[in-house]
């Protein structure tokens, strides 16, 4: 109870607490808050061994989250999860460090910290990646990470596929110019909203127009916070909903000061609707019962497809705003496209086919050519494959097993299926081009329909079939090795805490808050609290 509900080891010497056991049953002993807090360490000792145990014998590699949190006594804390698959094809998580980090944070700091976590767990020949977000002291410290790594050849495909930046990290800067191109209409609707809640009769004057006008909405306008771009989007598109109200109560109170004007309205229309491409992003790529690695892709790309329709806009605010947007994606794209699109390869519902259709429709010659997009994916899929091969088949059959991957053209053993989810994930506007590109393939090769990683079947995954499953029941020797390492991936950093991720986190870009409660603990056991619960409670912990 002490770990579930995250309660204060002095509870059990709290006088209620002592007399509610008591009438329970007046034999029991209470324990002292020292002993109680020795008991929490100890199961934590004893259940750190067993998932020691279960690392050393997983047969995936382990991909890392870390992140740096602050407190209300102006500390550092650094939080560290380990994700993986396990044998049973499950995905799962554990915090595997929360301590204090000492000043500077610089990347000299964070990397003895993460090589100290990394030896502590002994998974430095496990580990397959990082994410963090786009800060320049973690750029630094996963160079260092990395070469550390290198020099020990316990990385696969010479780290290419290491560094993740945390999407969050890569969305919000791009919507924070957005905010900015219309900051004074933002700021005169939400002290609007800030007027008509300010007392009880401001309300019902405002319940009244809403009637008069011919309003019928359950839900009235919100209040945002300033610093989480997530509630500004909500403010704005719910009160957008409230136009007329907001207008009448302009012309018959003469207390409601600069109201929001036509072209404010406007203008915060417009802006919602490209919010609404980030925020839905936003809230799929922070999933937590899926593996939210191989949705980025898609979300990713719906973003591209935002930018791309309105890149010839002729709406001055809307030029402004998207050509903001695109100088920013495109940066991150180009950094990141090989961690956005390999999980897409593997992922049996689209495959290599699927991303040539849309690197071919998005970029064109830049997708295609001898250094593009595309050659340097099938370049990686390629050696990571040989890699493998060579661990699992032994150097004698290497050579062999390559010579039949290169041989067996990838447009030829990679396909995709589409169904409703795949369909829900992509969207259905480029199901027409995407047919003809992939029947125009297809023409004279019926038997490679029917091939999936060179001689498998291709089956329909139903809605509520999981990826990891359909590894697991396919049993893929060396290609089913592949997407293990890539599903455990979280693109997110730590938006977490002791098994909830933090509400609305994943929309700020500061630093998270250690809990006021948990500040006066020692960082051992903040730790201890966030691994001891009971995984079927614990969605942070335990993701199935």
């Amino acid at each position: 109870m002490i770990v579930l509900q995250e309660l204060p080891s002095s509870f059990v010497e709290h006088l209620g607490f002592r007399r509610f056991c008591a009438s329970l049953n007046p034999y029991f002993r209470v324990v002292s808050r020292t002993t109680i807090k020795g008991d929490c360490l100890a199961a934590y000792q004893e259940q750190k061994l067993a998932l020691l145990e279960v690392l050393r014998k997983t047969n995936s590699r382990v991909s890392l989250t870390a992140d740096m949190w602050s407190s209300n006594q102006n500390l550092g804390y650094m939080c560290i999860t380990c994700h993986f698959i396990d044998n049973e094809w499950n995905m799962q998580k554990r915090i595997i460090r929360f301590t204090q980090v000492r000043t500077p944070h610089d990347s000299i700091a964070l990397f003895n910290e993460i090589i100290k976590c990394i030896q502590d767990w002994q998974i430095e020949s496990k580990l397959f990646s990082i994410t963090v977000d786009n800060a320049s002291t973690n750029d630094s410290m996963v160079v260092e990470l990395k070469g550390n790594l290198l020099g020990k050849l316990a990385m696969p495909c010479k780290g290419e596929l290491f560094h993740f930046w945390c999407a969050a990290h890569i969305f919000n800067p791009i919507v924070q110019d957005g905010l900015s191109t219309i900051s004074a209409a933002i700021s005169r609707i939400r002290e609007s909203v800030k007027y008509v809640r300010a007392s009880e009769a401001r309300e019902q004057k405002f319940e009244e127009i809403i009637a008069q006008v011919g309003i019928v909405e359950e839900k009235r306008p919100s209040l945002d916070v300033s610093t989480r771009w997530n509630s500004t989007y909500l403010m704005l598109s719910s009160s957008l909903l409230f136009r007329r109200a907001f207008d009448s109560l302009d012309r018959f109170d003469p207390n409601f000061k600069d109201a929001p004007q036509f072209f404010d309205w406007e203008n915060a229309e417009v802006l919602c609707k490209h919010l609404k491409v980030f925020y839905d992003a936003t809230v799929v790529v922070s999933g937590t019962s899926y593996p939210t690695v191989t949705r980025y892709f898609h979300e990713f790309w719906k973003v591209k497809v935002m930018i791309l329709n309105e890149s010839n806009n002729e709406d001055d605010l809307v030029a402004s705003l998207v050509s903001k947007m695109d100088t920013k994606f495109q940066k991150y794209w180009d950094l990141q496209f090989l961690q956005i699109w390999v999980p897409v390869i593997f992922d049996p519902r689209f495959k290599l086919k699927f991303l040539e259709f849309r690197l071919k429709a998005g970029f064109g010659d830049k997708a295609t050519g001898p250094n593009g997009y595309l050659p340097r994916i099938k370049r990686t899929v390629r050696t990571w494959f040989a890699e493998y091969s060579s661990q699992i088949c032994g150097p004698s059959t290497t050579n062999s097993q390559e010579a039949s991957t290169s041989g067996v053209n990838l447009h030829q053993s990679l396909h995709f299926l589409l169904d409703k989810e795949s369909l829900a994930t992509i969207g259905v506007g480029w199901l027409v081009e995407l047919w003809r590109h992939w029947f125009a393939f297809k023409i004279g090769c019926e038997p490679m329909v029917l091939v999936i990683h060179i001689q498998f079947k291709l089956i329909r995954l139903r809605a509520m079939m999981l990826i990891c499953n359909y590894w697991d029941i396919k049993s893929f020797d060396i290609s089913g090795k592949l997407p293990c390492e890539f599903y455990a991936i979280w693109v997110l950093r730590n938006f977490a805490s002791s098994g909830a991720v933090v509400s609305g986190a994943c929309f700020v870009s500061q630093l998270i808050s250690v809990f006021p409660t948990h500040v006066r603990l020692h960082p051992k056991f903040v730790r201890c609290i966030g691994n001891l619960v009971e995984p079927g409670i614990s969605g942070l912990l335990f993701c199935r």
